[in-house]
């Protein structure tokens, strides 16, 4: 066959950190929730390369701290955007 495109891609992976607070005592407007912080960004990610014609992005793991009743302190995040460049 015959190679029509190359695929370059970019990784990024980092932490997400918040302020760890109770969820039922916190007021909304006082919240650093590292779990929102990695939802936004990953809406983000999904926004920025839908723009693109060539362009995809994926948030392709998160690890979120098990817990209902607390605002998460730190989310671990793998980002991957990849161009197709035809």
């Amino acid at each position: 066959g015959v190679v029509t495109s190359i695929n370059g891609s970019v990784r990024y992976v980092g932490d997400i950190v918040g302020m760890a607070s109770h969820a039922g005592t916190t007021p909304m407007d006082r919240r650093r929730d590292a779990a929102t912080a990695a939802a936004e960004l990953a809406l983000f990610v999904e926004k920025r390369a839908s723009a693109e014609p060539h362009l995809v992005g994926t948030v392709g793991m998160l690890e979120v701290p098990s817990g209902m009743e607390y605002l998460h302190f730190r989310v671990f995040h793998l980002m991957i955007y990849q161009n197709d460049f035809s």
